[in-house]
């Protein structure tokens, strides 16, 4: 599999990060259906995966950091930097 799937200029599209959007999209979609025919509001389901995408985020990115500890310690300000990992 190639990790860079397009790069137009700055913009960089890596495959991973598509496919994991994709299949969070995808899932989100399906729930939507499934409350529909169960006659729950299908707003709760968009509430809830905005919830969950929060959480993955901020998940990831403490993992990230307790796992490179001595790193951040030396750079606390890299704890924001999102972009660099997590």
């Amino acid at each position: 599999m190639h990790p860079i799937l397009l790069k137009l200029g700055p913009i960089t599209i890596y495959t991973y990060g598509l496919f994991i959007a994709s299949g969070f999209l995808a899932g989100t979609y399906l729930a939507s259906l499934w409350a529909k025919k169960e006659d729950v509001d299908s707003q709760n389901i968009m509430d809830l995966s905005f919830y969950l995408i929060l959480a993955a985020i901020i998940g990831s990115r403490l993992l990230y950091i307790l796992l490179n500890i001595k790193y951040y310690l030396s750079y606390p300000r890299a704890f924001w930097r999102i972009w660099e990992g997590g």
